[in-house]
């Protein structure tokens, strides 16, 4: 039953964070819109980062984003709509972690995101962010009141090189997505614009099924970003929303999958727990998609960001050779 409560947030998470950038990809200056809905969504992922919620401060959270979603309805105002935003991100993944997130398979966790994704249109619906905000802090409400979440044991680690090189992997996905959002769904509508989307994640998830064993995991992280950036370079000058663009975009999430070697390093060799895994991914995420906004703010093209997201794979694989060099000790996989 949890494990199922578990997966259904899942879904949750993957519909209202694709859904929400979706709907303002459709809206005007949608560029901009995307990005600062995109940060608000992961300024929520930071709120449980080195802290465990109380229940009066959860109490406090659900009834701070009951207040948004109605003011949302009389004001629907940007700013009170990300607000409510970053409130919802942070209730769903709260939610998730007093469910039990760290003992769940990666692949069957980001599975169920991906058909999260799927029901993202829904969020264009009018008047649907409102009525899905009360529809999560219910639930979200529920889960809260019955199960607290697990004490963070751990951090951002103390371990420069590869810490780095774990934030550079999630700044490169995150300067971008959004702008991947608005091309897709102004080529090709909501519907067929997040199946194109999802397509970039079943590569993603699969490809660490595909990569196998063949070789070492830091040849495997080190060559993967390499190749990522090239693809990044061509995703940048090539027409957006072709079908070259389109398949440049698939191939992203291949070689972006290599990122599962990367934590499977940080683990074994390094020492990290999920705790700081996840401490240190969410930040990533947000200071990716700050970048993003500061990019546009300041006049900056949105196709560029594709070349600022080569940058930071470009940097990934060379934190992943340095970090290695630091530790000889031979790197064995667990098995999958």
């Amino acid at each position: 039953m949890r494990l199922a409560a578990f997966l259904a947030f899942s879904v949750l998470s993957g519909f209202l964070e694709l859904g929400i950038i979706l709907a303002a990809a459709l809206g005007p200056g949608p560029f901009m819109a995307a990005a600062l809905t995109a940060l608000a969504y992961q300024i929520g992922t930071l709120v449980p980062l080195p802290v465990t919620m109380t229940r009066s401060a959860t109490r406090a959270l659900v009834l701070c984003g009951a207040a948004l979603a109605l003011a949302v309805i009389a004001v629907p105002t940007m700013a009170i709509q990300l607000a409510l935003v970053a409130v919802l991100s942070a209730v769903v993944n709260l939610s998730r972690m007093a469910l039990g997130k760290a003992t769940v398979p990666t692949t069957l966790k980001r599975s169920f995101r991906v058909a999260g994704f799927l029901t993202a249109p829904l969020m264009t619906l009018p008047g649907a962010l409102p009525v899905a905000a009360l529809a999560v802090l219910a639930l979200g409400c529920a889960v809260l009141w019955s199960h607290q979440p697990t004490r963070r044991t751990g951090g951002l680690r103390p371990v420069p090189t590869i810490t780095a090189a774990l934030v550079a992997h999630q700044m490169h996905y995150f300067s971008y997505y959004a702008v991947v959002v608005v091309v897709l769904a102004m080529t090709y509508g909501p519907v067929y614009g997040t199946i194109g989307f999802v397509m970039g994640w079943i590569s993603y998830i699969s490809a660490p099924h595909l990569a196998g064993r063949r070789l070492p995991a830091e040849t495997l992280v080190i060559g993967g970003h390499i190749v990522l950036a090239f693809v990044l370079v061509l995703l940048a000058v090539a027409t957006p929303g072709g079908w070259a663009w389109l398949t440049l975009w698939i191939l992203t999430g291949f070689f972006g999958g290599m990122v599962v070697y990367l934590t499977g390093l940080a683990r074994e060799r390094f020492g990290f727990d999920e705790a700081a895994l996840t401490g240190t991914e969410n930040a990533g995420h947000a200071l990716g998609a700050l970048v993003a906004c500061l990019w546009l703010a300041v006049g900056g093209a949105a196709g560029n960001l594709f070349f600022i997201a080569a940058v930071f794979a470009l940097m990934t694989a060379a934190l992943v050779g340095q970090a290695v060099k630091q530790r000889s000790r031979p790197f064995r996989r667990r098995a999958s």
